[in-house]
């Protein structure tokens, strides 16, 4: 059974890497207590830890 939960387990993270994507533009802010980092043009995406 632990072997079945940890096998979705590792399916399911790696699914998650799978959709990421990609951006350019340059760093306008870095909120290290929000681990978030806002670029220039307002996009603003959170960090994991």
């Amino acid at each position: 059974m632990r072997t079945l939960i940890g096998a979705v387990a590792a399916t399911l993270l790696l699914s998650t890497a799978a959709f990421a994507g990609q951006t350019e533009g340059l760093i306008k802010k870095i909120d290290k207590d929000a681990l978030t980092l806002t670029l220039d043009d307002g996009k603003s995406y959170k960090l994991n830890a």
